[in-house]
């Protein structure tokens, strides 16, 4: 799927990628559907993610439509809590979640409704100060028991 006419992106990354991003989503050379964007419908911010994540929940409550990381969450901290905080409740998110030599990636979408392993990957993972690990049971790996995790515990 395209986004439509108006989408807007927002993208966090570490302060050294977001020219590279942003040289990436105005490049004429790459034959995708959807690039070159306009300027004026993405915005790139570096730092933590998970920053702006909690200030933007907030401040505005959950606001993203669609949201991706391409990192895998630890399931010791709050990261993922966090990450799917900041979706409506009729958006939807692709995460991946795990330990290293032990991670996912994961469809979610209607407040926890569907939830669906998509494959398992190997990809670095999230740091950020702000998802500290919790003291609770850590966010399981199971399908089904994730996506009851979800349902309970963010939406």
């Amino acid at each position: 799927a395209v986004a439509g006419e108006g989408a807007q992106v927002c993208g966090v990354d570490l302060d050294d990628k977001v020219s590279v991003a942003t040289k990436n989503l105005l490049s004429t050379e790459v034959r995708t559907p959807f690039l070159p964007l306009p300027a004026e419908s993405f915005s790139f911010m570096g730092g933590d993610a998970f920053e702006f994540l909690a200030r933007w929940r907030r401040e505005r409550g959950p606001q993203f439509d669609v949201m991706y990381s391409g990192c895998s969450m630890d399931p010791q901290t709050e990261q993922l809590r966090v990450f799917l905080g900041s979706v409506k409740r009729e958006g939807a998110a692709v995460f991946n979640l795990g330990i290293p030599g032990d991670q996912a990636m994961f469809f979610v979408a209607e407040a926890g409704r569907v939830c669906e392993e998509l494959m398992r990957v190997n990809f670095m993972m999230c740091e950020s100060p702000l998802a500290p690990p919790i003291l609770e049971k850590p966010v399981p790996l199971e399908p089904d028991q994730l996506c009851e995790w979800i349902r309970a515990d963010v939406f």
